[in-house]
């Protein structure tokens, strides 16, 4: 096997490790951002007598990587009562749902705000419990950040008001796939270089046995038959190597019963 059938084939072996760890395998969790627009509805105003009130919103916005959602939810509001007599929400408790493609696509989970007794901030957590479609199986969570927005002037009566929310968070689910890293890309990069490579190399490369052969033609057969597994053993890969054959070979059949020790060296 001369250099370049050596080369074509060590070429073929990198181009396609290359390729399968170019593949991305199938990752199942993704980091996400959002940002989303939404108003809320109650089912009847707030009082010091009747603090827990339903609650649903709905609204839309984006989810990156993933696109533009609509999004609803559902739960009920408790409020507290400041010493001054107003109120503020206690606690939130909602069951959320970002749906994509229609509704094809969608996830769900809790988004759930908490207050202190003053009504200070304490903290606002999105879990992700589950989700249709790409999301189905899904798993997560969220870091967000609401805030009361200009109302949207919404006609119904049950409108309370608009609220932004934003964030990032990551969800997994067996349906999504990971954006190739720079590493994968690389790799993919040197596949396609080494097969670019192969094409340029013609493919005619004797074997060992047709080197051996050649080596021989003019000698003796039987000494040749001789030294075929011999050399056949050595697997050569290069063309130095035939070159050394030739020189066995011419000496071995110059002198067969006692051969130079150098020949085998």
């Amino acid at each position: 096997m001369n250099p370049k059938s050596y080369l074509y084939k060590m070429g073929c072996y990198s181009a396609a490790v290359c390729f399968c760890m170019a593949i991305p395998a199938q990752a199942d969790t993704t980091p996400f951002t959002f940002d989303v627009i939404y108003d809320v509805f109650v089912s009847s105003p707030p009082t010091p007598g009747h603090l827990t009130v339903e609650s649903t919103a709905t609204g839309s916005g984006t989810y990156s990587p993933f696109g533009n959602a609509t999004y609803s939810e559902t739960g009920s509001v408790t409020f507290g009562v400041l010493p001054s007599g107003d109120l503020f929400p206690f606690l939130v408790d909602l069951t959320f749902a970002a749906s994509f493609n229609g509704g094809a696509d969608s996830f769900t989970g809790t988004d759930v705000h908490k207050h202190d007794a003053a009504g200070n901030f304490i903290s606002e957590t999105i879990t992700i419990t589950g989700g249709t479609g790409t999301f189905s199986g899904a798993t997560g969570f969220a870091t967000p950040n609401t805030v009361g927005i200009a109302p949207s002037g919404n006609p119904s009566p049950n409108y309370f008001g608009t609220l932004e929310t934003s964030g990032s968070g990551q969800i997994t689910a067996p349906g999504l796939m990971a954006t190739p890293e720079p590493t994968t890309l690389a790799f993919l990069s040197t596949g396609l270089i080494a097969l670019i490579g192969l094409l340029s190399i013609p493919r005619k490369s004797k074997t060992m046995h047709e080197c051996l052969n050649q080596c021989c033609r003019k000698r003796s057969r039987e000494h040749g038959d001789l030294f075929i597994p011999l050399f056949q053993a050595f697997d050569a890969r290069y063309r130095h190597v035939c070159k050394t054959l030739r020189s066995v070979v011419n000496q071995a059949t110059s002198n067969p019963e006692s051969p130079s020790k150098g020949a085998w060296y």
